[in-house]
């Protein structure tokens, strides 16, 4: 017997084949290499009909080769694995090689990897399903009919307000005009009368918020201040990261871009090291609750199993995966991270968090009034033992990075999602958008005029996170809900009038189903 496993990344290839071996699997592994089909490169025409079924949907020409390949493989397969990632996009690949493979879909399964490792993929294709191929592609589909309907009506040369970019950059550049990111935070201490010395991180935004900062150190020196409460709290040392965290560490610790973070955590995953990468839950499974016992022993630290989120199963892509854990249970976490590869990196950093996350810490808080604001102070008075230096406070101003700053901000405001936040950071800094001048950022003019753009066609701030609710949510087909969304933003009139006014008659009413077209 031999099987087929189709994966998304070239990088996945020769790690799953070593292991599907170990797991007694007989299997080719073959890439898709990102998407097999796509809609024309260019906006004009629209390519969607008007109740916004796709007509130009096609496998890729420039991928006729692979496509062939697979093709000849899944003819000598007795079973075929789709194994693409396990989000939105992965469930798009998957739906299109299950269209590609439609003579053969008797022999199809998808495949839900949560890591590449020994015990995950025995796992994973012991669950494997043989349906559902269409169903879980809706939402990324929905998603690809409604950004190219925005692209291709509001981006089109002679459009009275034309929209210079797509629907969560859009949004982007509206919320940071009206609620700018914060750009650093200033960091205060004052030594109580018990000799504790307290602090706090008081977030930067503004000129204001770090005129402010430098106040307050003087009024705590003076004395100048009023004292309004004081408590003890145990809590813990911190809370599970989820993939913008992640980036956003590993930019920081290792002095990296975020974009090279977000491929070093990547490849970690694709090497074993880490579980699935893009997913925005904080919750863990018991797998990992098991392997940060294993770690905690290992590393001989404290550790509390309850304080771990348990995983949210009711539902939503986000309430099925587990945040980023690390592979390996044998990993040393106290080495400084300047002493090993970059992946194993990227594992420690993640193991660090997962323990930090079900350790007790014990702090004494200081309430005060000072110059108009409340500002709570922290002495911690103890802490769950670790062979780790752990970060903490220090006086006066610490900027972010750029790239980080607008990260954070576009993950705590729900754009984008953990498969393209990168990728819309870099488009908002290459294209001149983002202005930081002092202790703010804002937009540049360019910036500016492309928000009020955004805003005369009818997109705010909340456009691009109710979207993605949107696109996730009912049991409808994507062109349907597509086009309930654009009308509950009231975009729908001017998508339908580009729609009729670009139709061709040699154009067909719904995307290619043959395994033979291109």
């Amino acid at each position: 017997m031999r099987d087929l496993v189709i994966v998304e990344a070239t990088g996945k290839v020769r790690r799953m084949e070593a292991l599907l071996r170990e797991a007694g699997i007989n299997a080719d592994v073959i890439a898709t290499a990102g998407h097999i089909a796509d809609n024309p490169a260019k906006l004009s025409p629209i390519a969607l009909t008007s109740d916004l079924r796709e007509t130009d949907y096609r496998f890729r020409t420039d991928r006729r080769e692979l496509l062939d390949k697979i093709r000849s493989s899944a003819a000598r397969a007795d079973r075929i694995f789709v194994a693409t990632d396990d989000d939105q996009e992965g469930d798009v690949i998957a739906h299109d090689v299950a269209r590609l493979l439609e003579s053969r879909n008797d022999r199809l399964q998808r495949v839900r990897l949560r890591a590449i490792t020994s015990q995950e993929i025995k796992q994973s294709f012991l669950e494997a399903t043989r349906d559902g191929f269409a169903a879980n592609a809706c939402a990324g589909e929905c998603r690809r009919i409604v950004d190219r309907a925005i692209g291709a009506t509001f981006a089109s040369v002679g459009a009275v307000h034309a929209l210079p970019v797509g629907r969560v950059q859009s949004s982007a550049l509206i919320s940071i005009a009206e609620s700018p990111p914060t750009v650093g935070s200033f960091g205060v201490e004052l030594e109580g009368s018990d000799g504790g010395i307290y602090r706090c991180d008081l977030p930067v935004r503004s000129n204001e918020d770090f005129e402010f900062g430098g106040r307050l150190v003087d009024a705590l020196a003076k004395g100048e201040v009023e004292f309004t409460g004081m408590q003890e709290v145990v809590v813990p040392v911190a809370q599970r990261w989820n993939y913008e965290d992640v980036v956003a560490e590993i930019a920081l610790r290792m002095h990296l871009e975020i974009r090279q973070a977000a491929d070093a955590f990547q490849t970690a995953y694709e090497e074993g090291y880490v579980s699935y990468p893009r997913v925005r839950s904080r919750s863990v499974s018991q797998d990992a609750v098991e392997l940060a016992y294993r770690l905690a022993e290992r590393n001989r630290c404290g550790f509390s199993p309850a304080l771990l989120k348990a995983r949210d199963d009711s539902g939503g892509e986000d309430g099925a995966h587990e945040s980023p854990r690390p592979g390996l249970d044998d990993l040393l976490l106290g080495r400084p991270l300047s002493m090993m590869g970059r992946s194993e990196g990227v594992a420690v950093l993640i193991g660090r968090n997962l323990l930090e996350s079900g350790q007790e810490r014990t702090l004494r808080r200081v309430e005060v009034s000072a110059l108009g604001r409340d500002v709570v102070l922290e002495n911690e008075v103890s802490c769950a033992r670790a062979p780790w230096r752990r970060s903490r406070s220090e006086p006066g101003y610490h900027p972010l990075p750029t790239d980080v700053a607008l990260l954070a901000y576009l993950a705590e405001k729900g754009m984008g999602r953990p498969s393209t936040i990168v990728t819309h950071v870099d488009k908002l800094l290459s294209r001149g958008m983002i202005a930081r001048e002092g202790y703010e950022m804002g937009l540049t003019p360019k910036g500016l005029a492309c928000a009020d753009r955004a805003k005369q066609i009818g997109f705010t701030a909340e456009t691009s996170r109710r979207m993605e609710l949107g696109f996730a949510a009912g049991e409808s087909l994507p062109h349907v809900r597509a086009k309930a969304i654009l009308t509950d933003h009231g975009l729908i009139g001017p998508v339908l009038r580009m729609a009729s006014a670009k139709r061709h008659e040699d154009r067909h009413d719904a995307a290619p189903s043959s395994e033979h077209n291109f």
